[in-house]
């Protein structure tokens, strides 16, 4: 888990799309934020830190920076879920578990720092994310 503020997960290395939204509690940069935590598979990442309260921005689409899991085994192209634990937290994986959304596709280049992977993260469609208008508005 990063400390609040501190960019070091979740860096954006290209543009995307996104979604504005007041999180309940303090959202760290790089962290993955879910406005419907309990109803929906919407997430976006949080580019910089945004407070409890606070309207901040959520990327929905480009490619992110993530720490790697335990004995994860890179490949071009796999799709990446998040679990998450609750509606402040989860846990990134290569395999799908109960209550787990597709994040995106693993992209693999040969200069991705060691403990990291590189996500391209999936925009929501109008359908997944309850909107009629596809931008995955809150």
């Amino acid at each position: 888990m990063s400390e609040f503020g501190k960019r070091i997960v979740g860096s954006r290395v290209s543009n995307g799309d996104g979604f504005y939204a007041v999180p309940a509690a303090n959202v760290a940069a790089g962290a993955i934020f879910m406005p419907k935590y309990a109803s929906s598979a919407q997430f976006g990442v949080a580019e910089i830190p945004v407070a409890s309260g606070q309207l901040g921005f959520f990327a929905t689409s480009g490619t992110f920076a993530f720490e790697k899991p335990e004995a994860h085994t890179s490949s071009a192209g796999q799709a990446i879920y998040y679990a998450p634990t609750d509606a402040k937290s989860g846990e990134i994986s290569a395999s799908s578990a109960e209550g787990s959304v597709l994040l995106g596709w693993e992209v693999v280049r040969p200069d991705i720092p060691a403990g990291l992977i590189y996500v391209d993260i999936a925009r929501p469609t109008a359908l997944e994310a309850g909107s009629g208008s596809g931008s995955g508005a809150a």
